[in-house]
């Protein structure tokens, strides 16, 4: 029973005392307002790009090597597996290089309110793209931060993660034309050998009475004969054409880029924090003015 009187007490104490819990309450809140508020440069928005998994194009890449002869057994697993690591470092260097942004801009026909914005400001875009406005987040994430003045700036970034995909996978394929050309040119000295020594068919082969001979294999790839090393400089020179004009089908794009809106739930949040830290403070001021 007493303790039901000191609670109907303490209340009507809290009562009384409305005007200074309302007041500290919203002193709190509003000073988080106001700080949480000038963190947030207005000037400034924030594109986010979500990038989705390029398992499509590992497959590509893989169709143009496992073709190529399989010389190292042990590591030839190991380096097709990293094909998509490598494809995402690459993109991801790619990506976040000032001088690739800066050559886009120049070459985009709908970025001119981007140029004419660094114009104005006498803004040299390399300087302005610090480490804080251009970043990569996590594997599949990256952002970045330019003039809110300037309209339609997620579709321009859409257009730049288009661009840098196209400049990867240009760099994919020139690493697989030095392949196939490293393995012409391996083939061509074996078949000029194999020219010299007179050597038309395979060094390896059965005997007419289809008994078996058991010779070691040379490292040398000659033994192979003219006739064996011709056929492969043409279906290696193929390979080379086919490359060349190979579209690789891959999308990057698994959420278009879009303006962040974290910084208006972080001021949401920091007003609702700061109003029941007022309240509690407050309450709790009352309660030992009372003890």
């Amino acid at each position: 029973m007493n303790n039901e009187i000191n609670l109907k007490t303490f209340l009507l104490s809290l009562w009384k005392e409305k005007i200074l819990i309302i007041g500290v309450c919203l002193f709190f809140s509003i000073s988080a307002f106001v700080y949480q508020n000038s963190k947030i440069n207005k000037n400034e928005q924030k594109i986010t790009i979500h990038l989705s998994d390029p398992i499509m194009l590992n497959s590509q890449i893989r169709y143009f090597d496992d073709i190529l002869p399989d010389n190292n057994n042990n590591n030839n697993n190991n380096n097709k597996n990293d094909y998509i690591a490598q494809y995402r470092e690459n993109f991801k260097n790619n990506f976040l290089s000032r001088d690739n942004f800066a050559n886009f801009i120049n070459q985009n026909k709908n970025s001119n309110q981007i140029k004419k914005w660094f114009i104005e400001n006498n803004v040299n875009i390399k300087h302005y793209l610090n480490e804080n406005r251009f970043s990569h987040v996590k594997d599949k994430k990256f952002y970045i931060i330019l003039p809110s003045q300037i309209d339609k700036l997620p579709n321009i970034i859409d257009e730049y993660t288009f661009f840098i995909k196209d400049l990867t996978i240009e760099e994919t394929r020139n690493f697989l034309q030095l392949k196939i050309l490293s393995e012409l040119k391996k083939n061509q000295q074996a078949l000029n050998v194999a020219k010299i020594i007179n050597l038309q068919n395979p060094l390896l082969q059965s005997d007419k009475d289809n008994s078996s001979r058991v010779i070691s294999e040379p490292r040398e790839i000659f033994y192979l004969g003219e006739k064996v090393l011709n056929e492969k400089i043409i279906n290696l020179n193929k390979l080379l054409t086919e490359l060349s004009v190979y579209n690789f089908n891959y999308n990057p794009i698994l959420i278009n880029s879009s303006p962040e809106q974290a910084p208006v739930d972080r001021v949401f949040m920091s007003v609702v924090a700061g109003l029941l830290f007022g309240f509690f403070l407050s309450v709790s001021v009352i309660y030992l003015k009372k003890i």
